[in-house]
């Protein structure tokens, strides 16, 4: 993401692939590993200054209509509990698939649509 135009100063990047590509901490038992049809969102990156005001929210829906456009049919990425909870609450089509201590990142899975 960069700031006034395509040559602007860089604020923000998604990155991700392939699930398969990845090595998740072992306690992360995906069903769709090996299936090919789920891709890894890394956590997004947003220069200070920035948060707050939907560079987050359009890095994510990038990387979604990318994934989604390549034939991914999951993005998978870990999060904040508190964040995916509020996601959920506001209707979004994410699910936990492992959760972890409640002050760490936890997984979950968005069916991409």
């Amino acid at each position: 993401m960069r700031i006034g135009s395509d040559n602007g100063k860089i604020i923000g990047f998604a990155k991700g692939g392939p699930l398969e590509s990845y090595s998740l901490p072992t306690t992360i038992v995906d069903k769709n590993f090996g299936r090919e049809n789920s891709v890894f969102m890394e956590p997004i990156a947003l220069t200070m200054g920035y948060w707050g005001h939907g560079g987050g929210t359009n890095l994510r829906q990038a990387l979604h209509t990318v994934a989604f456009e390549r034939g991914y049919t999951y993005l998978t990425s870990l999060q904040l509990r508190e964040v995916i909870q509020n996601r959920l609450d506001r209707g979004k089509n994410i699910e936990f698939v492992h959760k972890f201590n409640p002050q760490k990142l936890d997984y979950y899975r968005v069916h991409l649509e």
